[in-house]
């Protein structure tokens, strides 16, 4: 008896034309994307030149589109016969959309302190009126705060630039 990945490899190396750049696009997004975006960003289809891409939360979404223009490079380099022009990324119905049960801290952004641990000063100053309200429906405190941190660089930025 044949094992399913041995049928799912021939049938894919015999399948239509084309098939094989698909399988290997999925089969390869976490190195594409990163681990901690391939765990809570998944990748379902292409469709007219762009990769649809499902994420589990708003947060993630924004980080994989903060980091769209570097993985799309990736991609056009490893497979440049899918000729794809665009990332497009859509939060999940559901809220899982890699891994189910898999819940990972944001890159850069340390780990909630276990019960009977001491709570973790955040890393960022005070938040701006405006930074609150964007992060007012973000529930899960560890995303929150990288978000925070990601938002406060951002004024940070758009202030020294508006200064010269």
């Amino acid at each position: 008896m044949k094992k399913a990945d041995e049928i799912l490899s021939r049938l894919l190396d015999k399948g239509p034309a084309g098939a094989q750049p698909f399988h290997s696009l999925f089969g390869g997004w976490q190195e594409l994307a990163g681990q901690s975006l391939a765990e809570h960003c998944r990748a379902y289809e292409v469709r007219h030149r762009s990769l649809l891409v499902e994420a589990d939360h708003p947060g993630w979404m924004q980080l994989l589109l903060m980091q769209k223009k570097a993985i799309l490079a990736r991609i056009r380099q490893r497979f440049p016969q899918l000729e794809l022009r665009d990332i497009k990324v859509r939060v999940s119905a559901t809220g899982g959309a890699a891994k189910p049960g898999a819940r990972q801290p944001a890159p850069g952004v340390a780990p909630a302190p276990r019960d009977g641990e001491p709570a973790r000063p955040p890393a960022a100053g005070p938040a701006s009126a405006e930074v609150e309200q964007a992060l007012a429906t973000v529930s899960d405190p560890e995303l929150r705060r990288k978000l925070q941190l990601l938002l406060q660089e951002m004024e940070r930025r758009i202030d020294t630039r508006d200064r010269k």
